[in-house]
């Protein structure tokens, strides 16, 4: 892959294989569901290209008998330009109830309606029992022979999560949460970068934006994603493949071309399309700019671009802080987030809780993954230098991940009653990690990574059985991991006296090695408890029960495929 592509080459890459492809249309209006808060739905709309962003939305109240009611609810809306997403908030709306929304649109002249079940966050007060869904790494778009297809471990793949957010199998998730890398616009049969370090744009002067707007209309127009995004609320973090692979790490960021630097317009671009089509799903920071327009804006250096963090809550089960590590991402400036996000993860730990809690921080990049010395070996390529960078035990980037792991091991120490999770993705393998403070375990990793992958991605990870050294006294021990497309369900349940239990199970599409399908027909994998009081059993095939495989000679090799 390599030199320039037309803007019409670049739409028509990939050619849609199999029957159930019939509804894609990488044009078409697309309406799905928000961050809820307890008080508060949020609707997300893209209308067909070239087509204005015009949306009404009824809500009404649905009782246990399904008989609905009407109710009131204040707009807010938001947009970055006239045409382009929009984010509509509707809010003064009871907390823990179910509403039924009616949004109706107009698409090629034709009035359109569609019908959202949603339900509100619990009460700040409250606790109950739930899941959510956890993923990373969405790679959906393989090269054979020249020609872009879809392979038929991303249609299983895509084809559980959808099952998963509809509830097929099991009572729904209450929402779900993308950790970085939702678009690829760097690598696999769609890539508008090109070179060993993705340092050559495919398109011309001026077209960032247009080529950027057919890569997430390309993506986010996948059936399995489009019924699932409308059935179960989401909320996005990017990572660097929505930029470029490595952005902050790369050392040319701020590259000069003449008197312009190189990549100000592919970033703006970036920023643009990451805010209005994945960010505008997420809460709004209480101290975030009014005009939402600001927060697209670069900075001077295009490494200290305004952050977009945000906060969730879920009644009083669970905390959520989700960590922007791309707007100010410095490797030469051995930066990964400013000073003013570690002091808003500060007050997050912080902040006053009358119950035990669940605190999950999300985090696109592994904080607390171990390598082990015959894994670095890798990294004597030229072409992985950057990778080597980019990470969190990265030399450039050990001096904050150790604040981090500071402010977390001294927020646990005082308060024992709360425990952690943190997850995670980017590797493109999913990964159990158990944490430790001299000894007593307070929380785990869960590392979920890809969802779909243009190709298996295997380097000979594994998960240390014994306990590692982080920093300061904590530890690091694996319970298992494993390579091949799937997705986290996480379950959090309250306990009496003290902090909530927590399982977790991995929704796999094929076996560990990829080359058969897994899980024909959307069961429900066993759980895997994650104990605070003793230590979980552990093994590099842990993650294998999660597994649940076909009858032999059922499902065939993996390969291009259409939707089922």
């Amino acid at each position: 892959m390599s030199g320039r592509i037309s803007l019409e080459h670049y739409r028509a890459t990939f050619t849609p294989m199999g029957d159930g492809f019939h509804g894609y249309d990488p044009d078409g209006a697309l309406i799905q569901l928000g961050m809820p808060t307890s008080g508060s739905l949020l609707v997300w709309f893209v209308p067909r290209r070239g087509e204005p962003a015009e949306l009404r939305v009824e809500v009404s109240t649905v009782d246990p008998s399904g008989s609905e009611a009407k109710v009131d609810a204040r707009e807010e809306r938001a947009q970055l330009s006239d045409n382009g997403p929009l984010r509509l908030q509707l809010q003064e709306l009871e907390a823990d109830q179910p509403y039924r929304l009616i949004a109706s649109f107009v698409e090629r002249g034709v009035e359109q309606r569609r019908v959202l079940d949603v339900r509100t966050a619990p009460a700040a007060g409250t606790s109950s029992a739930f899941s959510f869904l956890s993923s990373s790494c969405i790679q959906p778009f393989a090269e054979e022979k020249g020609e872009t297809i879809v392979t038929e471990q991303t249609v299983r793949s895509l084809w559980l999560y959808r099952r998963r957010a509809q509830g097929t199998s099991a009572p729904a998730p209450a929402f779900a949460l993308g950790l970085g890398d939702q678009v690829y616009v760097d690598s696999g049969g769609r890539a508008m970068l090109t070179g060993m370090h993705r340092q050559r744009a495919r398109y011309g002067r001026g077209e960032a934006a247009a080529f950027f707007e057919a890569a997430y209309r390309g993506q986010f127009s996948l059936p399995p994603l489009v019924s699932a995004r409308a059935a179960l609320p989401s909320a996005m973090m990017w990572d660097d493949h929505e930029i470029r692979d490595g952005w902050g790490a790369q050392l040319d960021e701020n590259a000069r071309e003449g008197s312009e630097l190189r990549w100000e317009e592919h970033l703006r671009a970036a920023r643009h399309h990451f805010i209005a089509w994945q960010s505008f799903r997420n809460p709004m920071r209480s101290d975030a700019e009014p005009d939402v327009r600001a927060r697209a804006l670069l900075g001077h250096d295009l490494t200290q671009s305004p952050e977009l963090d945000f906060e969730a809550e879920w009644g009083a089960s669970a905390s959520f802080f989700v960590m922007d590590q791309r707007s100010a991402r410095s490797a030469a400036a051995a930066r990964v987030v400013s000073d003013a996000q570690l002091e808003r993860l500060r007050r997050w730990l912080n902040r006053p809780r009358f119950c035990p809690t669940l605190l999950v921080l999300g985090s696109p990049m592994p904080i607390t993954q171990l390598r082990r010395p015959v894994e670095l070996v890798e990294y004597l390529i030229p072409a992985r230098w950057d990778d080597l960078r980019d990470s969190w035990w990265s030399k450039a980037c050990r001096g904050q991940r150790d604040t981090i792991l500071q402010l977390l091991q001294s927020f646990f120490r005082a308060h024992p009653e709360h425990r952690l999770l943190i997850l995670s993705g980017d590797v493109h393998f999913c990964e159990v990690l158990e944490l430790s403070d001299q000894g007593r375990i307070f929380g785990h990793e869960v590392v979920s990574s890809g969802l779909a992958h243009d190709k298996l991605h295997r380097f000979g990870r594994g998960s240390p059985r014994n306990a590692k050294a982080l920093a300061f006294g904590l530890g690091s021990a694996g319970l298992g991991a494993f390579h091949g497309p799937c997705f986290a369900e996480l379950f959090v349940n309250p306990a009496l006296n003290g902090p909530p239990d927590v399982e977790v199970t991995f929704h796999t599409a094929t076996s560990a090695d990829g080359a058969s399908l897994a899980n024909p027909d959307g069961a429900m994998p066993p759980r895997l408890p994650l104990p605070l009081s003793s230590r979980a059993s552990c093994g590099e095939d842990l993650l294998q029960r999660f597994i649940l495989r076909p009858e032999p000679g059922s499902c065939p090799k993996a390969r291009a495929a259409g939707f089922q």
